[in-house]
């Protein structure tokens, strides 16, 4: 597949938020006439990344597998081939003897809705610690010193699709963030909400996600019952199976 037009990948990056899908004057980038728009669309349908439902036009499988795998590369191959490396954050405080933890929810596809730690993809010639500490400074607005973080181990997380293709596979540092400075921002940005759940949801959050990983839960219930410099990191791997054609958002009790 050639490389896609900036049109397109944009039109593309507009449906990762709307999992059931917009209609055609929703999708129409603004002063674009129909005839140069429906010439894109029909594009994008005959390539498999859109769907139309209804009178709403969706991310298909594919098209998810370029916002999660190649977003936001501009050349779709039929799956990445490299790892995508990822910097996670556990940012935690004592409130009236609680322990808390950051959650952010996702409000984008894949895994609309879910509930986890913060974290952002790491690109070349960057440090694991350095792109989590640009995340934590840009969303949600606050400063993590390098001194107060420490490694708690990563995570290989191969995602299969309903057919057990190769949806995504992904390698994600974890480290704890046990101060930060700064007033924490919750609602600011389109993708994600920002808010602090006790110990015992976040491991929830984690068990019952749509991307759960068995590790990062192993990780957070070891924070229950112990200091967090007493957690000796490991590496962990795994392999898990979605259903990426439901329709469904996740509740946001």
């Amino acid at each position: 597949m050639n490389n896609l037009n900036p049109t397109r990948e944009n039109m593309l990056r507009s449906l990762i938020s709307y999992p059931t899908g917009k209609l055609f004057s929703e999708l129409q980038p603004y002063k674009m006439g129909s005839d140069l728009f429906n010439y894109h669309l029909k594009h994008l349908l005959k390539d498999n990344l859109i769907e139309k439902i209804n009178d709403l036009y969706k991310l298909t499988i594919q098209g998810q597998k370029f916002t999660e795998e190649i977003y936001p590369v501009s050349i779709i191959r039929p799956i990445a081939d490299k790892y995508k490396l990822y910097s996670h954050g556990i940012i935690f405080k004592k409130d009236s003897d609680e322990l808390m933890i950051i959650n952010r929810r996702r409000k984008k596809q894949p895994f609309y809705g879910d509930l986890g730690i913060l974290g952002a993809s790491v690109r070349k010639g960057e440090t694991s610690e350095i792109v989590l500490r640009r995340r934590l400074r840009d969303q949600p607005e606050i400063e993590v010193l390098e001194q107060n973080m420490k490694y708690a181990g990563t995570i290989r997380k191969i995602n299969l699709d309903n057919n057990k293709d190769l949806f995504s596979d992904v390698i994600m540092n974890i480290y704890f963030c046990s101060t930060y400075e700064g007033e924490i921002v919750y609602d600011k940005w389109p993708h994600q909400d920002v808010l602090w759940v006790s110990i015992d949801e976040a491991i929830k959050n984690e068990e019952t996600s749509q991307n759960s990983m068995d590790y990062l839960v192993e990780i957070l219930k070891q924070l229950k019952t112990k200091q967090y410099t007493e957690i000796i990191p490991s590496y962990s791997e795994q392999i898990q199976v979605h259903d990426f054609s439901g329709d469904s958002i996740p509740s946001e009790d």
